[in-house]
């Protein structure tokens, strides 16, 4: 059975959901197996915070939650000239 609300949209925009489920569902994983939320358990940090502790390199890790922030997981804030990123209630199931 079809889901009615993927029936309504225009077609194109269908096939663009669906070749990014995908992207979307790696990017999950990606935080979930790196442990992200468990480190932003106790509170907003820098992708250069964390990428030590993770042993992952900065500017990627920065992407990714800059992506994870777009997709609703995680938050964004400016705090003295650095973007720090905390979990949002999606973000702490992972």
């Amino acid at each position: 059975m079809a889901d009615s609300r993927l029936d309504a949209l225009p077609p194109h925009v269908q096939l663009i959901q669906m070749g990014r489920a995908h992207v979307v569902s790696r990017t999950v994983y990606a935080a979930a197996k790196l442990g992200l939320a468990d480190q932003l358990a106790s509170g907003p940090k820098s992708a250069v915070e964390l990428a030590g502790p993770l042993h992952v390199h900065a500017p990627s890790l920065h992407r990714l939650m800059r992506t994870l922030a777009g997709l609703g997981i995680l938050t964004e804030r400016i705090d003295n000239m650095a973007v720090r990123a905390a979990s949002c209630s999606t973000g702490r199931m992972l």
